[in-house]
């Protein structure tokens, strides 16, 4: 992600915007229906991008009748 709104108070509170991304994100998944979830963000890997790392959902387990 580049050019967050929010940077000035990213670089004081990192553990407050990326939890609200993380939100986002996550939330943008489940209502997608996606295969992908939030494993953690990186914020500022480099001095104007902060990454967030996916990974594959696991599967539910099944569900015996």
């Amino acid at each position: 992600m580049h050019g967050c709104p929010f940077k000035d108070m990213a670089e004081t509170g990192p553990e407050i915007v990326c939890a609200i991304h993380r939100g986002f994100i996550s939330g943008a998944f489940a209502g997608l229906g996606a295969e992908l979830e939030v494993e953690r963000p990186d914020a500022f890997a480099e001095p104007d991008l902060c990454v967030v790392r996916l990974r594959r959902r696991a599967a539910a387990p099944a569900v015996e009748r």
